[in-house]
């Protein structure tokens, strides 16, 4: 007679199942993004939001995987900065960020600091990882490039990528500082009027 599975072990191989689903469809997504950004073909899909409340329903969403890595994620900054984005894409280059600091320095905290700088909002997200030596700095951004080795650390490489094209596509930017062994801050900077 064939044993049925325990109630928990289902619900774990459910999870699991409906994690994988979850990464294949994100790799999907990136793979598709990759593939628009590459043939000039990125649409922008403004509206008018609070960058604010978005960057705070992304920490939220992380909040799980941010505890399960010994990480804990502080917001500072500004109380509201509205513009006119495409909502997706700027989730989009946030959530990379957040990724990423979760991915490389679990176990240690990550700061958040949003804040307006005349017509541009700047999005600042440090952490304190192992920090990514100088000359790797600008190389981080191509597609499939990453400044440790894949065996370490899942993902394609791709994420740094589709953020920084992002930024551009506004109209922004996004820059790295770092040093080796005291952590990371990726910057993000957009007008806060995305030209059409």
């Amino acid at each position: 007679m064939l044993r049925q599975p325990h109630h928990n072990e289902t619900e774990r191989r459910l999870e699991s199942s409906l994690r994988q689903g979850r990464r294949l469809i994100s790799l999907v997504d990136s793979l598709l993004d990759v593939s628009r950004i590459t043939n000039g073909r990125i649409v922008l899909q403004l509206e008018a939001f609070d960058l604010v409340a978005v960057v705070c329903e992304l920490v939220q969403r992380f909040t799980e995987a941010a505890s399960l890595a010994g990480v804990s994620i502080a917001l500072a900054g500004d109380d509201a900065i509205l513009g006119s984005w495409d909502r997706l894409r700027v989730e989009q280059i946030v959530e990379n960020l957040i990724t990423n600091a979760i991915k490389y320095a679990a176990n240690a905290p990550i700061d958040i600091e949003l804040s307006r700088r005349g017509e541009r909002a700047r999005v600042a997200v440090r952490d304190r990882g192992p920090g990514i030596p100088a000359a790797d700095r600008e190389r981080i951004f191509g597609a499939f490039e990453r400044a440790v080795s894949p065996r370490n650390y899942g993902g394609l490489g791709l994420g740094l990528f589709i953020a920084r094209q992002n930024a551009v596509a506004h109209g922004g930017s996004i820059q790295v500082e770092s040093e080796v062994g005291q952590g990371t801050t990726f910057v993000v900077e957009l007008p806060l009027q995305t030209a059409e």
